[in-house]
Order: structure tokens, then sequence, then C-alpha cells
């Protein structure tokens, strides 16, 4: 009798949990896909897509360019 409560709680939990978390995505993506909307209507979608990437591509190389210095370091020190 109680295993039956105990799965019918944990379903209402999990069901609410996915729903908030439907809620607050479906806020963040309304902004991003209204964006992309009106960059697209102007004529400036592939502007769009650059500002929005440009900081990970320049995140990502530097990056890559201070560990390929920190590791050619340590290698060096190590031998």
């Amino acid at each position: 009798m109680v295993h039956w409560k105990r799965w019918l709680a944990a379903t209402v939990m999990s069901i609410t949990a996915l729903a908030g978390i439907a809620i607050a995505l479906s806020f963040f993506f309304s902004h991003f896909l209204v964006d992309i909307w009106w960059f697209d209507s102007v004529g400036y979608e592939a502007y769009f897509w650059q500002r929005a990437l440009y900081r990970y591509a320049v995140l990502g190389s530097v990056s890559i360019f201070f560990f390929l210095i920190f590791f050619l370091n340590f290698w060096v020190a190590s031998r």
C-alpha cells in the first residue's frame, strides 16, 4: 500500500520539476528565438550567429593556446 504512494509522490514531483524546467527554458528560448527571427527579417542572420558564437570561439582558442604554453613548459621542465 505504501509502495504506490511513494511511486505517486515521485511521479508528481518529477512532473512538477520537468514543468518548472520547461517553463524556465521557454523564457530563455523565446528571447533567443525572437532575436533570431528579427535578425533574419532584416537580413542579418549571419551577423546574429557570429555575435552569438564569437565569445565561445575566442574562449576556446585562448584556452587551447594557454594549455599548449603550459603543457610545453611542463614537458620541457620534466626532461
